[in-house]
């Protein structure tokens, strides 16, 4: 086992894996000592005023430590699962229990469910019809007299599947009457892209 740790900027690292653990996780007592090493079967401990470093010869001495990081890494990883399950679509997301390692939320309701998920669909239907955009300026450019202009039939369907799928999901969730009906809409099932190597290919 290789164990470092470093009171004064609360920082663990055990194997390579470190954290920066912050005041209201870090428990361990400082006192004078600045930092603990340990590595296979030998380590030091390091001291703030000056202190000859204490040698460290039994993995005993720092299993405290050992411990402690064992603690901070299952509360992290219960933190990051409760995090992923709140849906910060629906929810608003609250503070952290440290003693459950959970985070509390509190569900949205339908009126801001609505505006805000409107705006974001609308907005990524925006993205993705940037990236064709130039067909149409060039078409509008050199007139549809123009063959040069023409916009590809892919391109034009894949615009309109873009735009029908965003309509689709926002009549939708302006249709739900309750905060069930409205995480009840299907997600937009959006086209697949166009292959960004074919957009300057003409008909």
């Amino acid at each position: 086992m290789k164990l470092t740790v470093v009171f004064d900027d609360k920082i663990i690292i055990k194997d390579g894996v470190i954290y920066e653990v912050d005041a209201e996780d870090w428990s361990l007592t400082q006192g004078n000592m600045h930092a603990v090493q340990w590595q296979d079967t030998s380590g030091h401990i390091e001291f703030n005023d000056g202190t000859v470093n204490q040698i460290l010869s039994a993995e005993s001495e720092v299993q405290l430590y050992s411990n402690f990081f064992d603690s901070m890494q299952a509360a992290y990883a219960s933190r990051a699962v409760s995090l992923a399950s709140i849906d910060e679509r629906y929810y608003v997301l609250g503070d952290l229990d440290r003693s459950t390692n959970t985070y509390a939320s509190t569900a949205k309701d339908l009126a801001t469910i609505q505006i805000e998920q409107v705006a974001d669909i609308k907005r990524e239907a925006n993205r993705l019809l940037q990236k064709t955009d130039w067909y149409m300026i060039r078409y509008f450019e050199l007139g549809p007299s123009n063959s040069d202009g023409a916009v590809p039939s892919a391109v034009s369907t894949y615009r309109q599947q873009i735009r029908a799928a965003s309509h689709t999901y926002c009549t939708a969730l302006l249709a739900a009457s309750d905060f069930s009906a409205a995480t009840s809409v299907a997600d937009v099932s959006w086209p697949t892209e166009l292959d960004s190597n074919t957009y300057y290919l003409s008909e």
